[in-house]
């Protein structure tokens, strides 16, 4: 009977482990944003490729949508992000700027801290370094770009020096870390579960 239930929770917490694991690429940020929040949805990020793993990702729009702030007039971004790839997962951020406007000056600026990626979108965090509304982002603020839906472009492969690629970008401040997944006390629960069994059979 003990060791039956030693087996039971052992795939219990295996099968934990595996829906965590599956959550998302490991070079994502994993950061979840909040206000103030502005939307590009027709973006257009030029990608440049100076060779050996060093690329530049640069774009400038006007935003769609804001909210959080009340922008006066139309609101535009210029951001650059550039990033050295060292091998499969070991991207290191180099240098960005970050300038959100609006026809009565700067919203919010920035310089580069963090990057990271999935299949469909890249992820560039700036520390907030000014702006009119600065306040509202608080010191952290992150670009995300997201490939427009049917696009067969993958990050950060299959890249080519001079490719525009279409997407929706959103400027968001005061990030913070996701949540832990609801099931690590679960897991947890079952390791603890192991220890006592262990004990039990000791004895």
């Amino acid at each position: 009977m003990l060791n039956k239930l030693t087996t039971l929770m052992g795939a219990a917490a295996l099968s934990v482990m595996g829906s965590m694991g599956s959550m998302g690429a490991a070079a994502s940020l994993d950061l979840k944003a909040d206000n103030p929040t502005l939307i590009s949805d027709s973006f257009l990020l030029d990608v440049i490729d100076n060779g050996g793993g060093d690329f530049v990702f640069t774009g400038t729009a006007d935003f769609d949508a804001a909210s959080g702030i009340t922008p006066d007039g139309a609101a535009n971004i210029f951001f650059e992000g550039g990033i050295f790839i060292s091998g499969p997962d070991a991207v290191i951020s180099t240098f960005g700027t970050l300038d959100v406007s609006d026809d009565f000056g700067s919203i919010a600026e920035g310089a580069l801290s963090g990057f990271g990626y999935t299949d469909t979108s890249l992820e560039f965090l700036f520390d907030v370094t000014g702006g009119d509304y600065s306040d509202e982002f608080g010191p952290l603020a992150l670009v995300e770009f997201m490939l427009a839906p049917g696009s067969t472009a993958t990050f950060l492969s299959g890249l080519n020096d001079g490719d525009v690629l279409a997407g929706t970008l959103t400027v968001s401040g005061s990030v913070a870390p996701i949540p832990l997944p609801a099931g690590l006390p679960l897991l947890a629960a079952g390791l603890a579960g192991f220890a006592f069994m262990r004990r039990q059979q000791k004895a």
